[in-house]
């Protein structure tokens, strides 16, 4: 069986799906930001709204890069830039497979909002840069 077949047959799915499941969590987290806030403040919490809405600025600002960097990507994976890569592939699943997990455990336990960005760190950021590099590759330096 050659590359392209399995491509074809199990990742491009495969990698939409966890795409696709990585940008639902995300909005939706997103659209919850208020109860995140909520349950990321200290036990010693006092009324201070500008704690808040620091807390508040930070989750909006991670998410907003989170779903910037998996619209770069879904682009490039449907304008076929890396859809028949299969590195950038399996790396695209696993990462956007963990953080679908990790970010829906988050949402559920209620975890502090600064592990927002290791998340963010390990599973957004590794397959953004490879899907650009692979965009300035193919579209700029005309190589594959």
């Amino acid at each position: 069986m050659s590359m392209s077949v399995l491509c074809a047959d199990a990742l491009i799915p495969s990698r939409f799906l966890t795409l696709i499941a990585h940008l639902t969590i995300t909005v939706v987290i997103l659209s919850a930001r208020d109860e995140v806030v909520t349950a990321s403040l200290p036990y010693d919490y006092e009324e201070d709204d500008n704690y808040q809405s620091r807390k508040s600025f930070e989750i909006l600002i991670g998410l907003s890069l989170a779903i910037g960097l998996l619209a770069i990507e879904l682009t490039g994976f449907i304008f076929g830039l890396s859809m028949f890569m299969p590195a950038a592939s399996v790396l695209s699943i696993g990462c956007h497979a963990s953080a679908a997990i990790a970010l829906s455990y988050a949402l559920f336990d209620s975890w502090d909002s600064s592990l927002y960005w290791a998340v963010f760190a390990l599973c957004s950021v590794p397959p953004g840069l490879v899907e650009m590099i692979n965009a300035v590759n193919i579209l700029v330096l005309k190589r594959v």
